[in-house]
């Protein structure tokens, strides 16, 4: 092998040198995350702490659910179609055997993560990886058995030709373009809001204010901070910094200033009653609250009877499930009936769409006044 050296590094060498400083350059943002980033913001996005017992409880149910009545066909099949592929379609095996180790080192690197990580995210995105290494795998094979099928039949130079294959991706185009077009369809009335909301801001000309903004919607957010206006009182879970305390802080601020009562507060949570998904609370806080057979926020006691049989029954990969405990509740409750109103935090114009809140929210301070609305719409001002 020739080696060409540069004042005593080889090539090689170099080359070993080049990865290392690729590699650092890469790892580097997610270095800075963890040194810097507001732990409160790991809670909101559903990090989670994990001992040698949750890890074993994940391992072995990852490992029940693959060989379950359910999925074990679908496992079952792919060891028979990797048997098929290398002994009747040799010719196409070897690029076929990639996307069966795909399937494998999806399964193996799920394994391994969980078993060696202090911490998870997210897990139900290593679940996701493997249904499509699995359905990528079959499809594929399906692709060569139905190709070789064709090829012995009297029809293959019908079937297999450059018209047909257009003819293929014309029909694939054109369902493509139905489910386009029904998806733009259903968010229609949305788009339609959206840009009544976007025309309002512009005749009133709120436009690179410092006034401040309290909305439950993320489309009036966007807009609102587009129109170059600085100030949002809440915003969502994902794009917020704030520490969880201050989150808490500005909401309750708002919703005493709104003219909230105590028995208010307490219907607009759902003090002992537990929801699914709160639209309100998930916006804020997304996945802090997730509840399933993993980890639940708080102790089982403090969930309403009704649910601790569903939040056992829950995939402890469904990070989605979000249930506010009742010990939380009366936390707030208790903050909120302590708490005194910071004038300096008010909002200056309210945006809701009540199709994404509680029906006991109200506006009910005589300092605002309704100036405009549309389906789903409510605006006030100041």
């Amino acid at each position: 092998m020739l080696k060409v050296n540069y004042g005593g590094l080889s090539i090689s060498n170099i080359n070993y040198l080049f990865f290392i400083i690729v590699f650092l350059i890469f790892i580097m943002p997610f270095i800075f995350q963890n040194i810097y980033s507001e732990l409160d913001y790991s809670t909101r996005i559903g990090l989670i702490q994990i001992n040698n017992d949750k890890k074993f409880f994940l391992v072995t149910h990852l490992l029940t659910k693959l060989l379950s009545v359910n999925f074990f066909p679908f496992l079952l099949f792919a060891l028979l179609s990797f048997y098929y592929s290398n002994n009747y379609l040799r010719k196409y095996s070897e690029k076929l055997n990639i996307f069966f180790y795909l399937i494998i080192s999806s399964i193996l690197s799920t394994i391994i993560f969980i078993s060696l990580s202090p911490s998870i995210i997210s897990i139900y995105h290593f679940a996701d990886i493997i249904l499509f290494s699995f359905a990528l795998y079959l499809l594929f094979i399906f692709f060569m058995v139905a190709y070789k099928f064709i090829k012995k039949t009297k029809f293959s130079k019908i079937l297999i030709n450059d018209r047909t294959i257009i003819v293929l991706i014309a029909i694939f185009l054109i369902f493509d373009g139905l489910y386009a077009v029904n998806d733009f369809n259903k968010k229609k009335e949305s788009i339609r809001e959206a840009i009544k909301l976007e025309n309002f801001l512009d005749d009133e000309k709120l436009n690179n204010t410092k006034l401040k903004l309290f909305s439950n919607d993320g489309i009036a957010s966007n807009l609102w901070l587009l129109n170059g206006n600085n100030n949002l009182l809440i915003s969502d879970g994902f794009t917020n910094s704030l520490k969880n305390s201050q989150i808490e802080y500005n909401f309750i601020n708002s919703l005493k200033h709104f003219g909230f009562s105590e028995k208010k507060f307490r219907n607009f949570i759902s003090l002992g009653k537990s929801e699914v998904r709160n639209n309100f609370f998930l916006r804020l806080f997304i996945y802090r609250y997730q509840a399933n057979s993993l980890y639940t926020y708080s102790d089982s006691r403090y969930y309403t009877e009704n649910f601790h049989d569903a939040i056992i029954n829950t995939s402890p990969f469904r990070a989605q499930n979000q249930i506010i405990p009742e010990d939380e509740k009366m936390r707030l409750l208790d903050l909120f009936i302590n708490h005194k109103v910071n004038n300096d935090l008010t909002a200056d114009y309210i945006i809701i769409n009540y199709s994404l809140i509680s029906k006991y929210f109200e506006i009910l301070n005589d300092d605002y006044d309704e100036i405009f609305s549309t389906k789903n719409y409510k605006v006030y001002s100041r």
